[in-house]
């Protein structure tokens, strides 16, 4: 269901499991992922990792419910992530891709796209990722002028800068950030 179906659950924890979890991308088709079991504890990191085809996207796909099971569940805190709204089940995600996506426009603009959050909001989360120095040491600072995929910005550094998008969304149960782990280009954080 779209927003969740029935009545609102809401997770007690951001602990994941996946219980006898099937999908297919459209029906007719074979199954993506089948039987999936696993349990991930609340606040472990995890890497998902695997041959071209081997069903990583799919994992995020099913976890943010962009395609519907075909069989088995996932539960997120105890409670059945087709009974937590959409809105809130996808803000508990944070995913940080393999190839960092940066848009043309100001660093700021990168890190909070919808312009909501205050500097200090904005520093304290970059401290988190161990970024802060570096933006500071910037010029410009947040109003640094980013080419399209961050070109002009040193690629060790790209990758590094995408994390902070996540600490600057409030969530009901507070994490530790994430970690980039992107390839051996990443900068140790």
């Amino acid at each position: 269901g779209g927003d969740g179906g029935g009545s609102a659950a809401v997770a007690r924890d951001h602990s994941v499991e996946f219980r006898d979890y099937s999908m297919r991308y459209r029906a007719g088709l074979p199954l993506v992922l089948a039987g999936v079991t696993c349990r991930l504890q609340h606040n472990e990191r995890v890497g998902i990792v695997g041959r071209t085809g081997s069903g990583k996207s799919s994992l995020a796909a099913a976890l943010l419910r962009l395609v519907p099971a075909a069989g088995g569940a996932i539960l997120i805190g105890g409670v059945d992530a087709e009974r937590i709204p959409l809105r809130e089940l996808r803000a508990m995600a944070a995913v940080v891709p393999q190839e960092p996506v940066m848009f043309a426009g100001a660093l700021r603009k990168n890190l909070d796209p919808a312009g909501a959050k205050r500097t200090d909001e904005l520093m304290a989360a970059l401290e988190q990722v161990g970024m802060r120095a570096t933006v500071a040491a910037l010029p410009d600072g947040l109003a640094t002028a980013l080419a399209e995929n961050g070109s002009n910005f040193s690629v060790s550094r790209t990758p590094a800068a995408l994390p902070p998008r996540h600490p600057l969304h409030p969530h009901p149960h507070p994490q530790p950030p994430p970690r980039c782990t992107h390839t051996a280009r990443a900068p140790p954080l």
